[in-house]
């Protein structure tokens, strides 16, 4: 089909957001809802890496299972019920080697160690976890897009054109300094990043 065209990975790592209460669903787990037999968090994760999935999850929901063939770490945000920013910043340390609490520690990871060694020019998808679009060609026009603004984060734009960053790519190393500016991204919005 259409979509083998985006197969090859463009990105290093894929961050999904599936934390929120689901206050707007009753309290219903979005990111286990199904959609045409899969879980949302599972067609989230379609988009293709060659590096790590990191999924940022209340540490009191149940945990997304990994499969053989998509190996998922799990965050929490720090503190629980932080909101996105706090989740992107936790799957920022644990991508990074930080000691956020609720990182993996290097023994859960598959592959070589990475302890400090990570390449700021990596290309990191951040997804939400009810992302209805099909993620992977729209990730890897924003990854296309991302080639003349290397120095800033790409995000798909919301109908008022302000960037949604639960939908967008960045620079290991651009994502970094985003979360950096936080401070404490406790309940920071994500749209300020």
């Amino acid at each position: 089909g259409a979509v083998m065209q985006f197969s090859a990975p463009m990105f290093s790592h894929l961050i999904v957001v599936a934390g929120g209460s689901g206050e707007r669903l009753g309290g219903v787990d979005k990111a286990l809802c199904e959609v045409g037999g899969r879980r949302l968090v599972d067609h989230a994760l379609d988009v293709p890496v060659t590096g790590r999935r990191i999924v940022v999850r209340p540490s009191d929901r149940a945990p997304i299972v990994s499969t053989p063939a998509q190996h998922v770490e799990q965050v929490a945000e720090q503190p629980a019920g932080g909101g996105p920013a706090a989740g992107l910043a936790a799957a920022v340390a644990a991508l990074t080697g930080g000691s956020e609490d609720g990182a993996a520690s290097a023994a859960d990871r598959p592959g070589p160690p990475v302890g400090d060694i990570f390449d700021t020019d990596e290309l990191v998808a951040v997804l939400a976890c009810d992302a209805m679009a099909p993620v992977a060609p729209v990730m890897a026009q924003l990854g296309v897009a991302l080639r003349g603004h290397p120095n800033a984060g790409v995000a798909v734009a919301a109908p008022g054109g302000l960037p949604q960053w639960l939908t967008a790519v960045w620079r290991l190393g651009v994502l970094i300094d985003a979360v950096g500016r936080f401070g404490d991204p406790a309940h920071a919005p994500a749209r300020l990043m």
